[in-house]
């Protein structure tokens, strides 16, 4: 084939391409697809940060291929319409403005396992039971069997329907947090104890003061509770009902003293950090948890002490003994603790992790055991890996406190040293500033010395003439009396 004739062919290949072309592209813009507008990746459809309208054009669109759907950040007010079939597994509507929900919105998402409508405006009355109903079948609604979570945080709700999760008997975490509840009433108990699947809940920061009687009887399999930034003033004794709680989180609360838990006999972690309030923890505070594993108790600006019995528990028997639980993770640090005594565990080279940093340590010898005994043990079980950088920083080590003449002093170097400290006086008294007190005791003699030497001239030049004038003028008068 000449040259001539394959610019001739090649030509007529362009002018047949190029119509077609045109029609797929004339097409494509009279009938858009979800990827015109939306960002579509490995199965999921992600229409985050584009607006409400392309929400509602999305909405008429066949939208099967898909796992997982973003409407995040679009100012959505309303989901009015029912979203189309899809086996959609996760949809996120949070971040926008979402105040009411149609009626079996999201029946046509029968394999839908996570739903996240958190940070809207929902309100108690605009969040109706049938909001949840499933797929039409056979003439009545059918669950939304699939669904595992639900996040209604960070929206305006006061209370909960008592049937508002009637369509959810598989519901396994509710999350609630940052909704003005204030307070738990009847309904929300009942809307609460309904849900026999539940394995987490979270009511942070939702204003609550205590946890009602028999609320937590009902869900068995209740694990996790976040109770975090409330206004609880004592551990709350209704978590008591629960029977399978295994991880609690306290923190910032403002609770003054800890004294006792309820008997939570499944409990394996514990926070209990950044409580403004706390101060101590008192003997036995934490001995109704035989399990326990993991104890987060930091940042507590207040914490002085910790009792030595706080989580040993007295043995029943001829013969007094105490048991301590399993604990593998002790995370003390940033509070105000100046002692931690040994007998706190019983097997401290247990310990997968510990962390005492960041407190007022006194190195005197009622601490001498961490220097002796507790340092060595980590470094042993290699739990100072990270400590050769943390250690040497000062604000990450555990340096004395006080006495004076061992402020800023690194304990780990102590131990290194086989450093003993001495014990401080028995009334508090420390002898380190008596020489501090003497220098100022003889100053201030040497100071006085002149001042009393002036005083007494003064006196005796003063007051002694004075004398000597009223003696010779008491007895003028007889001698001039002897000489008439």
């Amino acid at each position: 084939m000449t040259p001539e004739m394959r610019v001739l062919l090649a030509h007529l290949a362009l002018l047949c391409v190029l119509p077609v072309k045109w029609i797929e592209g004339a097409t494509s813009a009279a009938h858009p697809t979800e990827c015109n507008v939306c960002d579509c990746r490995e199965g999921i459809l992600d229409c985050s940060v584009t607006s409400s309208d392309t929400f509602n054009i999305v909405l008429r669109l066949p939208l099967r291929n898909y796992t997982e759907a973003n409407f995040m950040l679009n100012h959505i007010e309303k989901v009015e319409t029912d979203f189309p079939l899809a086996y959609w597994r996760t949809l996120r509507l949070n971040e926008n403005r979402i105040a009411e929900i149609k009626v079996g919105a999201f029946a046509n998402l029968p394999l839908l396992e996570m739903l996240d409508l958190s940070h809207n405006l929902l309100t108690s009355d605009k969040l109706k039971p049938h909001v949840f109903k499933g797929m039409y079948m056979a003439n009545e609604y059918q669950p939304m069997h699939n669904l595992r979570v639900l996040r209604l945080g960070h929206n305006d709700l006061h209370t909960l329907h008592p049937d508002v999760f009637e369509h959810l008997p598989n519901l396994e975490s509710l999350i609630l947090e940052s909704n003005p509840l204030k307070h738990i009433d009847k309904p929300t108990i009942i809307a609460l104890s309904s849900i026999f699947s539940l394995h987490t809940l979270d009511l942070s920061n939702t204003g609550i003061s205590e946890i009602p009687e028999r609320m937590l009887h009902t869900p068995r399999n209740l694990s996790t509770i976040n109770l975090s930034r409330n206004n609880f003033t004592s551990v709350p004794e209704g978590l008591g009902d629960s029977h399978a709680l295994k991880h609690l989180i306290l923190d910032s609360n403002p609770i003054e003293v800890v004294r006792s838990f309820p008997a939570l006999p499944k409990l394996e972690v514990l926070h209990i950090s950044w409580m403004p309030l706390l101060k101590k923890i008192e003997k036995g505070g934490l001995n109704g948890l035989p399990a326990l594993q993991e104890l987060h108790c930091s940042h507590n600006d207040r914490l002085v002490e910790i009792d030595k019995a706080a989580l040993s528990t007295p043995t029943i028997g001829e013969e007094q003994s105490e048991t301590w639980p399993p604990l593998k993770k002790l995370i003390l640090d940033n509070n105000r603790l100046r002692y931690l005594d040994q007998e706190f565990l019983d097997q401290w080279d247990k310990l997968d992790v510990i962390d005492l940093r960041g407190n007022d340590w006194s190195c005197d010898c009622e601490n001498q055991w961490i220097v002796t005994s507790l340092i060595p043990i980590m470094r042993k079980a290699n739990l100072d890996t990270a400590m050769d950088i943390i250690f040497d920083d000062p604000s990450f080590s555990l340096r004395c406190q006080e006495p004076v003449e061992m402020l800023g002093q690194n304990m780990r170097e102590l131990s290194s040293l086989d450093y003993h400290m001495r014990c401080l006086d028995y009334y508090n008294h420390q002898p380190e500033k008596d020489a501090t007190l003497l220098v100022w005791i003889v100053i201030l003699v040497v100071a006085l010395i002149p001042l009393a030497m002036g005083l007494v001239l003064y006196y005796r030049r003063n007051f002694a003439t004075r004398n000597i004038h009223y003696i010779r003028t008491y007895y003028k008068p007889t001698e001039q009396h002897l000489f008439t």
